[in-house]
């Protein structure tokens, strides 16, 4: 069995629903879209935290809504994109020093892409 992750775009403020707002007007064609894979499980840094070390992360676990899951990486300095660090390991490198890393995991499938942030080290030496 499927399972689908769905998001209506709404404009929604507080105390506006109520159980008059659940009309078939409400339910329109269209109205609703599928969302790409579910995390479940968030992806996590492994590796030893001095320079020149290795950093791996893994792809965490997703559920598809519709198809085989594609997953593409991307690290983080500080929460900015590293340059070139695109793979599903990372080598530290002496800028790191101090700093916040983080891997960025998108996964894709035939309904869309979603995104999931590892957890954060600070490697220190």
């Amino acid at each position: 069995m499927a399972n689908y992750n769905w998001a209506k775009q709404v404009a929604w403020a507080p105390g506006a629903w109520s159980a008059g707002a659940w009309d078939a007007g409400a339910f329109a064609p269209g109205a609703w879209q599928l969302l790409g894979p579910a995390c479940s499980v968030q992806p996590a840094l492994t590796g030893s935290l001095t320079q020149g070390s290795t950093l791996t992360c893994s792809q965490g676990s997703w559920s598809s809504g519709n198809g085989a899951i594609s997953y593409a990486y991307q690290w983080t300095r500080n929460n900015a994109k590293i340059a070139g660090a695109t793979a599903a390991t990372y080598v530290i490198a002496g800028a790191d020093n101090g700093c916040r890393l983080a891997c960025v995991v998108t996964a894709t499938d035939t309904n869309g892409s979603s995104m999931r942030t590892s957890n954060v080290v600070a490697p220190s030496f």
